[in-house]
């Protein structure tokens, strides 16, 4: 089966958590994905953003 890659949003409050829960069974029952989390919700908006943050984005992990 071919690698699927996907995007991770985890989000505020109990997104992350979940998402941790839902990779690791995704991992556990070896479907084949490769994944990139980006940053949503209040914390990215707090920092003036209104579009998901990624890694890609150059600036954003200096910002306050």
């Amino acid at each position: 089966m071919e690698t699927q890659k996907i995007v991770v949003a985890p989000g505020d409050g109990i997104g992350p958590e979940l998402t941790d829960a839902v990779l690791d069974i995704l991992s556990a029952a070896k479907v084949p994905l490769e994944y990139e989390k980006i940053q949503v919700g209040q914390s990215v908006y707090l920092k003036g953003l209104t579009v998901a943050a990624s890694r890609h984005e150059p600036d954003y992990y200096s910002r306050e």
